[in-house]
C-alpha cells in the first residue's frame, strides 16, 4: 500500500515552532538533570519548574491520570497537594460577563476575553483551544482535533468527550473527584484520607498508586503497584526542592525570592544555573551561558554561548509571526481567525519567499495544502470530526474508515488495496488483516497487557511480564527465551539470550549508562561531561575514543584510539558546514537561506553544485566538471524521470498509489513491476518481457520466485 502525500508545509511550521519551545523552555540546553530516571522537570522562561509526577499506565484506560507540579501555582493548595494539577481537575472560573479563565490540567492559567454574542471567547495568542459559554450553564472547551471538556456552572470538569463521541464521565462526592470512566466502561477510582487529601488511585485492573500529602499540604510521597516510592521534598513557601527517585537518585532545586529557578543540581552534583531580569540567562555546568531577551513579558531571542541570536518576532495579536535565525534567514508564518475565534495558520513563508497555503473548512479543520508550486491536497472529514481521505494533486484518494469510537478500521489506497483493524470491547487491536485477507491477531492479558502476538501462519510469540507490565520475557515461536531483567527501581539491567548469555548494562547515579558488559565478559565503558554528554568509550581492548563539543553543545571533534582526530565546523544557524578527516583534508558544505545544501566541495576543490523548485525539490545537479542531470517531477511531487549529461531520459510510472510500475531507460526499454494486495511485488518483467514471479506465504514472507 502506498503513502499519501505528505504536509510540505506543515515541515517548516514543526521547524519555527521548535524554535519558539525552545526559547519558551529557557532555550536548552536542558538542566544537567534530564537524564535522572523518573525526573522529567523543565523550567520556562518565567523561571517556574513544572515536573510530571509519574504514574504507571493505567489498564484499560485510554486516558490514564496525570500529576503535574507546576512552582507558579506553589500557593494554590487542592486535594492532590500544593501547585500540583491533574488531568481530570482542571477548572473554570468566570472573571466578568465577558472573560474566564481556565486553570489547565497541566496546572497553567490561561484567561478568555471578549466574549460575543454566541457565547465565544477570544483565546489567549498562544493557545488553539476554543471556550464556549454553555446557554444552560458551564462551559464547553474544544481542542483542535474536536476533542472536548464540558464543565459545569461551578466550573468543575464534568466529562470530557472525543470527536466520535466517545465518552469520559466524572463523578464527585461534594468537591472531589472520586472516580472516572471511561468510553470502554472502565473505571478508574480516586480515595482520600480524613483530610479530604489524595491517598491513591486504583486503575481499573485493581492497581493501587498511593500518596502522601503531609500537613503543610504538600505532595511528599509516591508509592507505586510494585512497591517502589518517589519522595519530594518542599520549603515552607511550597516549592520544590529535592526530587528523590525510586533509585534513591536525587535532583535539587533552588529559588529565589520570587519564587524562580535558581539551580537545578543532578545526582552527581553538576548545577544548572538560571538568572532573571531584563534578559534571562542559563549556565550550563560546563559555564557556558544562553541568554534569553524579552520584550515585555514575551522571550523574544536567544542567544547562545558563541553569541548566535535566534529571534521571534510577534505580531500585534500577540502571536510568532517570524523566526529569525543565526544568518538573518526569516521564515513567517501569516494567520487568520477561525469561526471558533482561535488562530489558524493560513501561510508559511520560508527564507526564499516561497509560500505554502493551508485552508480551513467551516468546523476549522484542516480542509487543505497548496504548495508554493500551486499543487492542492485536500482532506476530507466526516460529521464526528474523523479524517476520512486526502485527495492528492492528481485526484488520487486514500480513505480511512472508523468505528464509533473513533478508531480506525479500514486504511483504503487508491487503487482499493485495504488494510483492516478489528477492536475488542476495550477498544484494544485484537487483529490486522491485510488486502490478501492474512490476519495477525494480538492477545491480551487481564492487566490490558499485550501477552501475545500471532502471526498469519499461527506463529505465536509471548511476552512474559512483571507485577507492573514490564517485559521480562519474549518467547519466540520455536519456544526460545529471551530474558530482561530488571533493579528495584524498574530499570533494564540486563538481558540473557535463549542460550543463556548474560549482557549486562551498568548506570551512575545520574541515570546513563556507565559499562555495558556483552555475554563474553567484554566491558566497553562510556563517560560524559559536567553537562552529560558522552565524552568518552572505552572498549573492551582499552582504546578509547573520544567526543569534543564546543559551547553550544555541537560536535566539534572526534579523536579515535589512535589520536586521529575527525573536525566538524558550523555556521551560525548552526548547519555543518566543513569536515576535516584525520589527514587535515576538509570536505564543505554550502546552504541556501531555506537550509538546502546548494553545493558540495571536497578536499580537492570539486564542486557539485545542487538547484531546487519552489517545493524544496532537488531539480538539478551540476558535477565539479559542469555536467547537469536533471531531475523533473510530477503534481504530486513524485520523481518521473532522470535527464542525464548527455540529454538522455529514463522514466518512471507510478500507479495511484505513488508505487513505481514502470521504469524505462533512455532506448525505450521497458522495465515492469506488478503488485499484489497489501503492496507486495508479485512480479517483474524484465524489457525482453521476460516475468519474474514471486511467491508469498500467508505472513506476507517470500518463498519462492
Amino acid at each position: 500500500m502506498g503513502r499519501p502525500p505528505l504536509s510540505l508545509p506543515l515541515t517548516l511550521l514543526d521547524g519555527v515552532h521548535s524554535a519558539v519551545n525552545s526559547i519558551l523552555k529557557m532555550g536548552a540546553p536542558s538542566n544537567v538533570a534530564a537524564a535522572t530516571p523518573g525526573y522529567s522537570g523543565t523550567v520556562n522562561s518565567n523561571g517556574s519548574l513544572s515536573l510530571s509526577i509519574k504514574t504507571p499506565q493505567a489498564a484499560f484506560s485510554t486516558l490514564p491520570p496525570g500529576f503535574i507540579y507546576n512552582s507558579r501555582a506553589a500557593n494554590d493548595a487542592i486535594q492532590f497537594g500544593s501547585g500540583m494539577a491533574d488531568v481530570y481537575n482542571p477548572t473554570v472560573t468566570m472573571l466578568s460577563s465577558t472573560s474566564a479563565q481556565v486553570i489547565t490540567g497541566q496546572g497553567s492559567v490561561r484567561t478568555y476575553s471578549d466574549k460575543n454574542g454566541s457565547d465565544v471567547y477570544a483565546p489567549p495568542a498562544d493557545i488553539n483551544n476554543s471556550l464556549v459559554e454553555n446557554s444552560g450553564g458551564g462551559w464547553t472547551e474544544a481542542l483542535p482535533d474536536g476533542f472536548q471538556r464540558v464543565y459545569d456552572a461551578s466550573g468543575s470538569l464534568s466529562r470530557m468527550q472525543s470527536a466520535a463521541g466517545g465518552r469520559w464521565t466524572l463523578t464527585r462526592s461534594g468537591d472531589l473527584l472520586s472516580s472516572v470512566k471511561d468510553p470502554y466502561g472502565n473505571r478508574t477510582t480516586y480515595t482520600y484520607d480524613g483530610s479530604d487529601n489524595l491517598r491513591s488511585v486504583i486503575d481499573p485492573a485493581g492497581q493501587r498508586t498511593t500518596f502522601v500529602i503531609d500537613g503543610n499540604s504538600d505532595m511528599t510521597g509516591v508509592t507505586y503497584p510494585d512497591g517502589n516510592r518517589i519522595t519530594m521534598v518542599y520549603n515552607s513557601d511550597h516549592l520544590l526542592t529535592a526530587f528523590i527517585n525510586t533509585g534513591g537518585d536525587r535532583v535539587t532545586h533552588t529559588y529565589d525570592f520570587a519564587g524562580r529557578v535558581t539551580s537545578v543540581t543532578n545526582p552527581v552534583g553538576k548545577i544548572t544555573t538560571y538568572t532573571y531580569g531584563v534578559q534571562n540567562t542559563v549556565t550550563d555546568a560546563n559555564g557556558n551561558v544562553t541568554t534569553i531577551l524579552f520584550d515585555g513579558n514575551s522571550p523574544v531571542a536567544q542567544i547562545n554561548p558563541l553569541g548566535v541570536r535566534n529571534t521571534l518576532v510577534f505580531d500585534s495579536d500577540g502571536r510568532v509571526q517570524s523566526q529569525i535565525d543565526g544568518n538573518g534567514n526569516r521564515s513567517t508564518l501569516i494567520y487568520t481567525t477561525l469561526n471558533n475565534r482561535t488562530s489558524g495558520v493560513k501561510a508559511v513563508i520560508n527564507p526564499l519567499g516561497d509560500r505554502s497555503t493551508l485552508t480551513y473548512d467551516a468546523n476549522d479543520r484542516l480542509q487543505s495544502l497548496i504548495s508554493p508550486l500551486g499543487t492542492r491536497s485536500t482532506w476530507l472529514w466526516d460529521a464526528n470530526g474523523n479524517r476520512t481521505a486526502i485527495i492528492d494533486a492528481d485526484a488520487n484518494r486514500w480513505t480511512t474508515t472508523y468505528n464509533g469510537a473513533g478508531q480506525a478500521t479500514g486504511v483504503i489506497a487508491p487503487d482499493g488495496d485495504r488494510n483492516t483493524y478489528v477492536y475488542d470491547s476495550n477498544g484494544r487491536i485484537v487483529a490486522a488483516i491485510g488486502g490478501s485477507g492474512s490476519r495477525a491477531t494480538y492477545v491480551w492479558d487481564s492487566q490490558d497487557n499485550q501477552s501475545a502476538f500471532v502471526t498469519p501462519l499461527g506463529d505465536r510469540t509471548t511476552y512474559v511480564r512483571n507485577t507492573i507490565g514490564q517485559v521480562t520475557a519474549i518467547i519466540s515461536p520455536l519456544g526460545q527465551r529471551t530474558s530482561t531483567i530488571y533493579d528495584s527501581a524498574g530499570i533494564a539491567i540486563a538481558s540473557l539470550n535463549p542460550l543463556g548469555n548474560r549482557a549486562t548494562v551498568v548506570y551512575d547515579t545520574a541515570g546513563r549508562v556507565s559499562a555495558s558488559i556483552d555475554g563474553n565478559g567484554n566491558r566497553t565503558t562510556f563517560g560524559y561531561d559536567n553537562t552529560g554528554r558522552r565524552v568518552r568509550v572505552q572498549n573492551p581492548l582499552g582504546s578509547i575514543s573520544t567526543a569534543i563539543y564546543n559551547a553550544a553543545g555541537r560536535l566539534v571533534a572526534n579523536v579515535d584510539s589512535l589520536l586521529r582526530r575527525t573536525t566538524f565546523g558550523y555556521d551560525s544557524a548552526g548547519r555543518r558546514v566543513t569536515v576535516t578527516d584525520t589527514a587535515g583534508n576538509v570536505s564543505t558544505t554550502v546552504y541556501n537561506a531555506a537550509s538546502q545544501v546548494t553545493a558540495s566541495v571536497d578536499p580537492f576543490g570539486n564542486r557539485t553544485s545542487y538547484t531546487y523548485d519552489s517545493n524544496g525539490r532537488r531539480i538539478r545537479m551540476t558535477s565539479p566538471l559542469g555536467d547537469i542531470t536533471t531531475t523533473v517531477y510530477d503534481s504530486v511531487g513524485r520523481a518521473v524521470a532522470s535527464i542525464n549529461p548527455l540529454g538522455d531520459r529514463s522514466t518512471t510510472v507510478y500507479d495511484s498509489s505513488n508505487r513505481p510500475v514502470a521504469q524505462i531507460d533512455p532506448l525505450g526499454n521497458r522495465s515492469t513491476t506488478v503488485y499484489g494486495s497489501s503492496g507486495r511485488v508479485i512480479a517483474q518483467v524484465n524489457p525482453l518481457g521476460k516475468r519474474t514471479t514471486n511467491v508469498y506465504d500467508a505472513a506476507g514472507r517470500q518463498i519462492a520466485t
